[in-house]
């Protein structure tokens, strides 16, 4: 993984979607990942590159024992958010 964003980045394909924000539909993890891509089913070859996919495309395509690591990070992003959102303690309180 190369790079992670919690929106789908081809959403923003002209300036009235820059300016006026995504849709509720275009929020969705999408992780930039390095493998061999083909553009359609019917593709006989794949081609070696990077790309921004989405969680269920991952899913759906790749072996889930593939995805262990990926599953592992997400955990600790969801903890590090939620440790985030929790409201500071002084040390008198503990």
């Amino acid at each position: 993984m190369f790079g992670q964003c919690d929106f789908d980045v081809d959403a923003l394909t002209s300036d009235f979607d820059v300016r006026n924000g995504l849709k509720e539909d275009d929020f969705d993890e999408h992780y930039m990942v390095l493998g061999l891509f083909g553009d359609h089913q019917n593709d006989d070859g794949l081609l070696p590159g990077t790309r921004w996919v989405s969680r269920s495309e991952l899913d759906e395509f790749c072996e889930a024992s593939d995805l262990t690591l990926l599953s592992q990070w997400e955990r600790g992003r969801a903890a590090l958010q939620a440790a985030r959102e929790q409201p500071a303690q002084s040390p008198e309180t503990g």
